[in-house]
């Protein structure tokens, strides 16, 4: 949560009294914390209005003349450091300013995108590897043709491409584990690709410490003639440097192997669901492009400089 921006989701949304009461109603402590620390940064930032008139809702409207004074007297949220939801194959760790979230699951959920074994990681407030959402609803969002749309696919997510293929729609495509070890996030997923990438095996191993977040990706072929290119995506402008690619002059990735690097850039003037989302008309997409043999590891490192 951004909190020192006013143009964030959480900064024009007046979510603190409706999560405070979902939070009463199903005893989620946590939830009610949280919405009481909403209510004072939100404070600080819009001083004059209160959130519920700010969001025009009648359910927010509600709940602050109900349970303001208990919002008021809750305790600071502070937030977990390690957090699994098995079924959804869902994780969220945080080491000092560092935070990552993954996910495994299947490529025919909800609102699906092709994105099984894809993370999101953030410093501070800052995002650094992040995932796109979703734009403006046209007539292909929930159409056959859902999978034309660049946000809805694998290659526009921080995930590999496998000798040319992305991750296709549907249920089958999935992870076939997903583990959690301390703060160690492990995803087996080649089932997300189809039998033409021709992977035996691919493994997503997400470490943090307090320097930064580490990705490490093996992959296993039945011979040795084989390519991948990782994708990283970025609201942060990449650079090609000596040491590897610097994200808005302030974050590096670092790669373990040699590999060769493309930068293209996703614009999108013309869709305002993204643009207010993300307070700009484009984003970066990072390329790494490596040849593997019968088995090869691409792990990279992202670290504050």
């Amino acid at each position: 949560v951004n909190f020192s921006d006013g143009n964030s989701f959480m900064g024009n949304a007046a979510l603190d009294y409706p999560l405070y009461a979902y939070g009463k109603r199903t005893g989620e402590e946590s939830l009610c914390r949280l919405a009481g620390t909403l209510k004072r940064e939100r404070q600080k930032l819009y001083p004059d209005t209160p959130s519920a008139v700010r969001g025009g809702s009648l359910f927010a409207l509600l709940s602050m003349l109900i349970d303001a004074d208990e919002i008021d007297a809750q305790p600071e949220f502070v937030p977990e450091e390690i957090c699994i939801l098995p079924d959804l194959q869902n994780t969220f760790i945080r080491e000092g300013k560092w935070y990552y979230a993954a996910k495994g699951g299947h490529n025919d959920e909800q609102h699906n995108h092709n994105d099984v074994g894809n993370l999101i990681v953030r410093h501070g407030t800052q995002p650094v590897l992040i995932d796109a959402g979703c734009g403006t609803y046209t007539r292909f969002t929930f159409s056959p043709e859902r999978y034309t749309i660049w946000t809805m696919q694998s290659g526009w997510h921080n995930l590999p491409v496998v000798n040319g293929f992305e991750q296709p729609a549907g249920k089958k495509f999935c992870a076939d584990r997903f583990t959690l070890t301390d703060k160690t996030t492990d995803i087996s997923f080649s089932g997300a690709y189809p039998a033409e990438a021709g992977l035996q095996k691919l493994s997503r191993r997400i470490g943090i410490d307090e320097e930064g977040v580490s990705i490490t990706d093996s992959f296993v072929f039945p011979d040795g003639e084989n390519a991948a290119e990782e994708h990283f995506i970025s609201l942060l402008e990449p650079q090609k440097t000596d040491d590897g690619i610097l994200l808005g002059g302030k974050y590096l990735l670092s790669a373990t192997i040699p590999c060769e690097v493309f930068i293209d850039r996703m614009n999108f003037p013309d869709d305002a669901k993204l643009s207010a989302a993300w307070g700009t008309d484009h984003l970066w997409r990072t390329r790494m492009s490596f040849v593997c043999g019968e088995k090869c590891h691409f792990s990279v490192r992202i670290t504050e400089i």
